[in-house]
């Protein structure tokens, strides 16, 4: 049975999806996962976002990051952002909020997606345990590039470093989506990340790449 819970016991700060997590992680017994959900092209299409006018929910979020806790049966997705439950269920949170791949194409209207493929979201799931230990964000991703202005209130609480972060932002680690056929529109999405992304090192601190295929066999639901 699912745990009862509400939104409002967590931290949560709206564009600040990863800290939120990180935040919601620290506080929650048990110690799930983060998954951080993007593509190469920054335009991934989540659904049921509270952030959104339409009747549908859809967002497309440069990227997105919720909590699984895998331990559970089905496994349990946190999303502060969703309208749908809290938690949610994973295969009720694909079904709705995700929804297939294959179907994003037939789902949104062109010019969205003209390019087959382009808006297909990518996975990077990392242990919650390791998300503590090595995330580290000084959000400058949220500051406008020319005037340095903030694109979005920031939290109250300071940056977040953790004890084992090799630097005060690392973020773009987190957000490598892998390179393709859109790899060009990535790198105009983060010109001042590039560099760090480039090099870094895809190991245990920062997760494991999946496709919405492997996502799912993950958690034993393919």
């Amino acid at each position: 049975e699912s745990p009862v819970l509400s939104r409002d016991e967590f931290v949560h700060t709206a564009c600040y999806c990863e800290e939120n997590v990180y935040h919601l992680i620290r506080q929650l017994r048990a110690v799930p996962s983060a998954l951080f959900i993007s593509n190469p092209a920054r335009l991934a299409p989540v659904w049921c976002q509270r952030a959104s006018s339409r009747p549908d929910g859809l967002v497309f979020w440069d990227y997105h990051v919720v909590a699984i806790d895998g331990s559970q049966n089905p496994p349990l997705v946190y999303d502060l952002d969703s309208k749908l439950d809290f938690p949610c269920s994973l295969p009720l949170y694909f079904e709705h909020a995700l929804r297939p791949n294959s179907l994003v194409d037939q789902l949104l209207a062109r010019p969205m997606s003209e390019r087959p493929g382009r808006l297909h979201r990518r996975y990077r799931l990392v242990s919650g345990q390791n998300l503590m230990r090595h995330f580290a964000s000084d959000r400058r991703h949220m500051r406008h590039k020319s005037t340095g202005a903030w694109l979005a209130p920031p939290p109250a609480y300071p940056c977040i470093r953790g004890p084992w972060a090799d630097s005060d932002h690392n973020l773009p680690r987190y957000l490598d989506m892998g390179a393709d056929d859109f790899a060009a529109d990535a790198a105009d999405a983060a010109d001042d990340d590039e560099e760090v992304a480039a090099s870094a090192a895809i190991d245990g601190r920062f997760g494991k790449l999946l496709t919405e295929s492997e996502l799912l066999a993950e958690f034993a639901l393919a």
